[in-house]
């Protein structure tokens, strides 16, 4: 059957390629999206292997002329799927080679042979690698001088890294980065070192209130004065206070007040006394003083008051001592109204009173004088003195 002109291009090629020397080999790309072929397309399902050859093509592609046909044969096309990784470089110094392989297969995983991916049908691809050149460290110089004038300083060396060939220098990447200066402490006498205070160590507090005072020391050792150093500024011990917080105080009741007047003098009343918190008064959270009333009240002047007496009504007044001639009635009352009582005054004034009675003049009878001598007419009656009503001696 003849071929036509493209298929056996497309032969001559595969066939070409296949005599290279592996290193010669043209890769292949990564995977793409793009299937390279006439008339077939592009088809976002696929991830195909393309060559870097310009004028590949994928001749099953064109003969599939329709969508419909390309839809139909999708999955059975042969593809080329998942290269392997690279295998190490064949040299560790100077140009080597490395590869890694690809399969054909289908779209639904079924393995092909290589051929029928066409596209060259290789499966081996190669490229160079490690252009890291081959290169060599020198031996190390002589150690520098110690630079400084006391304690620890440091000093080099140097190497170089060397083309194995050329003896021309690289920079250290070439050896691997290998360091190329060296570094090592070189010890001088010592420098000087001013002391240094430890921490402060203060003795324990005696109280946590009310006040104190405590000493605290430290050493001149954090470090010690070294090779002349200076020592330590300042005091080794000082005194300090500690525990000045306010010691609770709890409240105390005050002295009770003098009691208050009272209101009246006799017959009973209260009088108040008070006190407050405050001897002293409760500071700091301390107490407050114990449950009591701040207030007090008893009796006063209960005593009975004093009652002044009180004339009752005057009595009837007594027969007169004389029925003329002037006699006396007498009147009395009593203090009883009220009786004097609890230290109360008397009635004042007099409790009997005397009045005068039947003055008028009593009747006074008439006496005879005595016998005149006879011989005398008649007898007169002389005055004896005043008399109501003349009295008839018979």
């Amino acid at each position: 059957m003849l071929r036509s002109f493209k298929e056996i291009m497309w032969m001559v090629q595969v066939s070409f390629l296949l005599a290279l020397p592996l290193k010669l080999v043209i890769g292949f790309h990564e995977p793409t999206m793009v299937v390279r072929g006439i008339g077939c397309g592009t088809t976002r399902e696929y991830t195909v292997w393309t060559d870097v050859i310009p004028d590949a093509k994928y001749p099953p592609c064109a003969l599939l002329k329709s969508r419909e046909a390309r839809e139909a044969y999708k999955d059975v096309i042969p593809l080329w799927f998942e290269a392997t990784p690279w295998t190490d470089c064949s040299k560790t110094c100077g140009v080597g080679d490395q590869t890694r392989t690809r399969k054909c297969q289908t779209r639904t995983g079924q393995s092909l042979l290589p051929e029928d991916c066409h596209n060259t049908g290789i499966t081996l691809q190669g490229r160079k690698c490690n252009v890291f050149k081959c290169t060599s460290l020198t031996p190390w110089s002589e150690w520098s001088s110690c630079v400084g004038t006391c304690g620890p300083v440091l000093r080099s060396r140097n190497r170089s890294c060397q083309e194995m060939d050329t003896q021309i220098n690289y920079p250290k990447d070439y050896c691997h980065g290998a360091n190329l200066t060296d570094y090592e402490d070189c010890e001088l006498d010592p420098c000087p070192k001013d002391g240094g205070w430890s921490a402060w160590n203060a003795e324990t507090c005696p109280g946590t209130c009310g006040g104190f005072v405590v000493n605290r020391t430290r050493t001149c050792d954090n470090p010690a004065p070294l090779s002349g150093g200076l020592p330590c500024p300042g005091l080794a011990i000082e005194t300090i206070p500690c525990g000045t917080d306010p010691c609770p105080i709890d409240g105390a009741w005050t002295e009770w007040t003098p009691w208050s007047l009272c209101p009246v003098t006799c017959g009973g009343a209260n009088e108040t006394r008070t006190r407050t918190c405050s001897n002293p008064a409760p500071q700091f959270d301390g107490a407050a003083c114990p449950d009591a009333s701040s207030n007090e009240i008893q009796e006063c002047n209960t005593k009975a008051c004093p009652v002044d007496g009180g004339w009752a009504e005057w009595s009837s007044n007594s027969d007169c001592s004389a029925t003329c001639g002037g006699g006396s009635s007498v009147k009395n009352r009593f203090c009883i109204n009220p009786p004097p009582s609890n230290g109360g005054e008397d009635c004042s004034g007099n409790d009997t009173e005397v009045m005068s009675c039947n003055e008028n003049p009593c009747p006074i009878p008439g006496e005879w004088n005595s016998w005149s001598p006879w011989g005398m007419v008649l007898n007169q009656c002389v005055e004896q003195g005043p008399r109501l009503e003349p009295e008839i001696v018979v």
